[in-house]
């Protein structure tokens, strides 16, 4: 069995830079106060999609999902150097053995926790749980941050689900 969802691909609001025609994309740049307006009319899209779900899964398939991204591994590959003035990721230290959290027991963990700044250099690998709770930091440098992605995971799933590609 293969379950499919539609991918949304969202794109920021308009930014300064936007307005400027400057390239973007390894740094960061405040949003217009028309970008704002556009990132919550997608919030409220996003709120309404997400809410459509709400009672078409199974609590098994629920645990299932959490269980197989509790197995996953990213590993992040570094470009460019990624100091904290670049934007270096952002962790809460031991928060991926908690599994799964909403919003409220994300944030009393990162208040308890608090938070660690993943400085990693050119050439770098930093390897990571995706269930770390994890948020890249606003760059304050003109520094490119580019990073490579890449997760790992088991080539067989339970419940009959398959991967919808892999390599």
């Amino acid at each position: 069995m293969i379950l499919a969802a539609p991918l949304y691909m969202l794109r920021h609001g308009e930014t300064a830079w936007n307005t400027e025609r400057r390239m973007q994309g390894a740094k960061n740049s405040d949003l217009t106060e028309r970008g704002r307006e556009i990132f919550d009319k997608v919030v409220r899209r996003q709120e309404d999609w997400v809410n459509s779900f709400s009672g078409r899964f199974s609590l098994e398939e629920i645990r299932t999902a959490v269980s197989v991204l509790e197995q996953l591994v990213a590993v992040r590959v570094h470009i460019d150097d990624c100091p904290v003035e670049s934007g270096a990721l952002r962790v809460v230290p031991k928060s991926h053995v908690e599994g799964r959290l909403n919003k409220e027991q994300a944030e009393a963990l990162r208040s308890q926790n608090g938070e660690t700044a993943v400085p990693v250099g050119r050439g770098g690998v930093l390897v990571m749980r995706p269930l770390l709770l994890h948020a890249s930091s606003k760059a304050t440098s003109h520094d490119p941050r580019r990073v490579l992605h890449f997760v790992f995971g088991r080539p067989k799933l339970p419940l009959g689900l398959e991967w919808r590609w892999g390599v």
